[in-house]
């Protein structure tokens, strides 16, 4: 202990025998991740010294977003949406998706 504040390896230890003692159907594991089809490449290469030349789109499109919570045994809740996640969106999708879903004794992992 650091000062009277545990340390990463202890919570972790905590975290372990607790996971340990937890019956995983009421696990519910909340994640984000984003696509954004605007990946083109801006440098290339090419054989012999030749000029690498490609075409990019002249429309940047706009990133979609996935919110989603996933159980141990494959069912999700989930919201996909242009933009980022704000913070008034990550309240709305506790509010509105996940939380009616929650069951007694569930645990949210983020």
């Amino acid at each position: 202990m650091n000062g009277g504040v545990p340390d990463v390896q202890e919570k972790r230890a905590e975290w372990g025998k607790f996971i340990a003692q937890t019956d995983r159907r009421h696990l519910v594991f909340l994640d984000e991740s984003g696509v954004n089809t605007n990946l083109t490449r801006r440098y290339g290469r090419s054989i012999g010294g030749k000029r690498a030349a490609d075409h990019t789109p002249l429309n940047t499109p706009k990133t979609t977003t996935v919110l989603s919570s996933m159980r141990m045994n494959g069912s999700c809740v989930a919201v996909t949406y242009e933009g980022g996640t704000t913070g008034k969106r990550f309240v709305r999708y506790l509010k509105d998706h996940l939380i009616p879903s929650l069951k007694p004794g569930d645990i949210v992992v983020m």
